[in-house]
Formats: structure tokens, C-alpha cells, sequence
């Protein structure tokens, strides 16, 4: 399926520049809105790091994610999305939390991934796919840092 086009306009522009600033700003489509709201609620310890936002910028950054989260998309997304979390057992706090994300990088070998030392983590989605900083996951468009162009 095409991917589709990133929201744009105000939220959007504050959520890049403010989550952006530090790491890839991940496309809302892929949490759903649970797992935003309990990242955004706990942005003083964000994954060790403090990333307090102020009370009128959290709101509109929290609006904007919960409106184009995974569960948002649409009924199938919801209802695949509601598979996923009842599979976890939990509130996924990470993309690379989700059985959907395992599957999909279930193949590469560790060593090209979290033992690469020019990678280290999945987090770093931008490192390997090409337009991720655009919304754009295309398995065609990944380049592993130290191993280049990956071949299914």
C-alpha cells in the first residue's frame, strides 16, 4: 500500500520541531494513541532523558498524535492495532515494542543491527531507511550503515 503523505500544519510543525530536535520525529501511524499519551505523560524521564515540554505544547503535540495514530487511521488499522496490544499484554511504550515491527525486522542479522556499533538500536529508524524523516518505510529503500543496501 502507498504510504501515505505526512500530516502538515501547525501540531505537526511543533511536534517535528520539538521531538524532532533530538531524534527522528516517528510517524505518529505507527502507536497507537495509548502509547503516545503515556510517552507524553512521561517526558521528564524520556527514556533518561528529561523532555519536558510546557502544559499548552504537550496538549497540541498529544492532540495531534492521538488524531493520526495507528488506531486512528482507520476501522482495519484499529482493529489490527487492538490485536497487536492485546497480543503484548501491555501499553507499548516503543515502536520496536510491537509483534508487527519484529516481524519485519526479524531477518536481519543481529550483527548487522544491535551489534553493528555504526547503529546500535532499531530506534534509529532514519539510519537505514533512507525517507523516514519523510513517513517512508519502503523495505526496497533501506541501507544498513557498515553493510549498505539491504537484499531481502
Amino acid at each position: 500500500a502507498a504510504e501515505k503523505p505526512l500530516v502538515t500544519g501547525s501540531p505537526a510543525i511543533l511536534y517535528n520541531e520539538e521531538c524532532g530536535g533530538c531524534h527522528l520525529a516517528y510517524p505518529p501511524r505507527l502507536l497507537p494513541g495509548v502509547s503516545w499519551q503515556a510517552n507524553l505523560r512521561g517526558l521528564n524521564d524520556h527514556f533518561g532523558e528529561n523532555a519536558e515540554l510546557d502544559a499548552e505544547t504537550t496538549t497540541q503535540i498529544l492532540q495531534y498524535l492521538n488524531d493520526n495514530s495507528a488506531d486512528q487511521r482507520s476501522k482495519r488499522s484499529k482493529a489490527r492495532m487492538d490485536k497487536q496490544l492485546q497480543k503484548l499484554g501491555h501499553v507499548p511504550l516503543r515502536i520496536t515494542e510491537l509483534p508487527w515491527f519484529e516481524r519485519q525486522h526479524d531477518e536481519i542479522p543481529r550483527r548487522m543491527t544491535l551489534d553493528n556499533p555504526k547503529l546500535g538500536s532499531f530506534s534509529r529508524c532514519d539510519a537505514c531507511h533512507q525517507e523516514a524523516d519523510r513517513g517512508k518505510f519502503n523495505e526496497h529503500r533501506v541501507s544498513i550503515p557498515g553493510f549498505g543496501r539491504w537484499r531481502d
